[in-house]
C-alpha cells in the first residue's frame, strides 16, 4: 500500500478498508472462513504472525525480500484485528441478524469516525506482545463494547503513523 498521503487516523482506516475489500475479495474470504471453524484462535494465529514479522523487520530491516514493509506489516495486523471484532460481534449478535458483511463495515466506520481523547491515547501502551494482545482481547466483551480490543487496534494506527515520522497525524482526527 502507497502510505504518502496518509496523513491522519481516519485516511489510515480509509486506505485499510479499502484494502480490505480488494484483499477480501482476492482471497475468498479466507479470513472469515477460518473464523467459522476455528474461532478467535484463527485470527490470534495471523496476527502473531504478523507481530512476528514485525520483530524480524525491526531486527533486520535490510533483510526484506518479500516487498513487504514494516508499515505493511503493522497494516495488516490492525485488519486483521477489525476483522476479529467484526466476526466475533457477528456472532455474539447474531441473534438480531447481524451478519459478518455488515459488522465489518461497522467496525471500518467506527474506527474512521473514533475521536481519540487526550486520556486515551495515554493508556496506549509502548510495548505490544502476543500476550498483551490476548490479556486484551480477554478484557473485551460485548457489555464494554470491545473497549480495549478496540483501543489497541487505535493504538497500532498511531504507532503505523507515527512511524511513517507523522506524530501530529498519530494525534489527529481531522480527515483533511
Amino acid at each position: 500500500m502507497d502510505y504518502t498521503n496518509i496523513t491522519t487516523r481516519p485516511k489510515l482506516f480509509t486506505a485499510l478498508h479499502e484494502q480490505y475489500a480488494k484483499k477480501n475479495a482476492a482471497y475468498g474470504n479466507s479470513a472469515h472462513k477460518t473464523f467459522e471453524e476455528w474461532g478467535e484462535t484463527a485470527y490470534l494465529v495471523r496476527i502473531s504472525d504478523k507481530i512476528n514479522r514485525m520483530n524480524q523487520l525491526l531486527r533486520a530491516p535490510k533483510t526484506d525480500d518479500i516487498g513487504e514493509s514494516i508499515l505493511d506489516t503493522v497494516g495488516d495486523c490492525i485488519t486483521y484485528l477489525i476483522m476479529l471484532l467484526a466476526d466475533c460481534k457477528a456472532r455474539d449478535y447474531a441473534v438480531n441478524g447481524k451478519t459478518y458483511e455488515s459488522a465489518i463495515e461497522d467496525e471500518f466506520t467506527y474506527f474512521t469516525e473514533w475521536k481519540l481523547t487526550h486520556d486515551e491515547f495515554l493508556h496506549i501502551p509502548s510495548n505490544i506482545t502476543i500476550e498483551y494482545l490476548r490479556d486484551t482481547w480477554d478484557r473485551s466483551d460485548l457489555n464494554n463494547d470491545y473497549y480495549p480490543a478496540r483501543l489497541l487496534v487505535m493504538a497500532l494506527a498511531c504507532i503505523c503513523l507515527y512511524m511513517m515520522g507523522n506524530k501530529e497525524g498519530a494525534l489527529s482526527d481531522s480527515v483533511g
